[in-house]
């Protein structure tokens, strides 16, 4: 059967008034979701969002995981070029201990500036630094001490200890939606996220595009897809409900959302040229 999983709201538009309320209801509709016999739970992340975007995804997951039994949980996605990846691979032990081995790492190179302007991280960097880190985060899992040495990180003789409850780690998404993303996806990654804004026979060609690469890797491909779903009364109500979190889930939105044109969300298909040009350090 195919496994379908939830990615709860994690924010309280306008102004986070409410956060704490937010985390407890996140907690309760992952229990729900384990209930209803759904297969994942899955958290992303922002910063500096005055709506008070949870910005630490793996620690949500965390909280999840010891409130849950059976789902996986995880992020969908964790921003990896903004974190040092020995850390995030530390997180990821104990969250794997704490659930046994339910955690799912998905990472994704970012696309908000507010997220890079966070840490001091040029976002022109993203892309050399999501590759250092899904390696770094490979030979940290192992448990055994490795060097490195990159662009960005330069390890010598270090280890993660404890070791992932999963025998080399939990596996690693990543979520991708220009060339080299899904190049690298399939380079690199045990599965490829795709972008919820996408009709179907553009996500169809993306997968095309991912599996190819995965197999020239040498790679068992697989496709995550990702839809938005809102539960509404009518459609009016739908695009009224969902336009103040759509500001950061669909990127360039807000322009719409200020207007109260909610619904014309931006179309980012492939033109019948070609590719579009990659924003820099895709």
């Amino acid at each position: 059967m195919l496994p379908v999983g939830y990615l709860p709201c994690s924010q309280d538009p306008p102004a986070g008034r409410n956060m704490a309320g937010v985390i407890d209801e996140i907690v309760a509709e992952a229990q729900m979701a384990e209930a209803s016999g759904f297969d994942g739970c899955f958290i992303t992340e922002h910063h500096q969002q005055p709506d008070g975007y949870i910005p630490n995804p793996l620690l949500m997951a965390g909280l999840i995981g010891v409130k849950t039994k059976r789902i996986r949980v995880g992020t969908c996605v964790l921003l990896l070029p903004l974190h040092h990846p020995i850390q995030v691979a530390e997180d990821c032990a104990i969250v794997d201990l704490a659930t046994r081995g339910r955690l799912t790492l998905s990472v994704g190179v970012g696309y908000q500036a507010a997220d890079f302007d966070a840490f001091g991280v040029a976002q022109s960097e993203r892309g050399s630094r999501i590759d250092e880190g899904v390696e770094i985060l490979r030979r940290a899992f192992s448990g055994e001490r490795f060097s490195f040495d990159g662009k960005h990180f330069k390890l010598k003789s270090v280890m993660v200890s404890p070791a992932p409850y999963q025998a080399g780690g939990p596996p690693v998404w990543i979520a991708a939606w220009t060339q080299a993303g899904l190049r690298r996806a399939g380079r690199l990654a045990d599965g490829w996220i795709a972008d919820p804004i996408q009709s179907l026979q553009i996500v169809k060609d993306f997968a095309a595009r991912y599996r190819e690469a995965a197999t020239k890797a040498s790679r068992k491909p697989f496709v995550c897809l990702m839809r938005d779903a809102v539960i509404a009364s009518n459609m009016r109500e739908a695009e009224q409900a969902s336009g103040p979190t759509m500001v950061t889930h669909r990127p360039g939105a807000a322009s719409d959302v200020e207007a109260g044109n909610q619904a014309r969300l931006p179309d980012r298909t492939l033109p019948a040229a070609g590719w579009p040009a990659a924003p820099a350090g895709a």
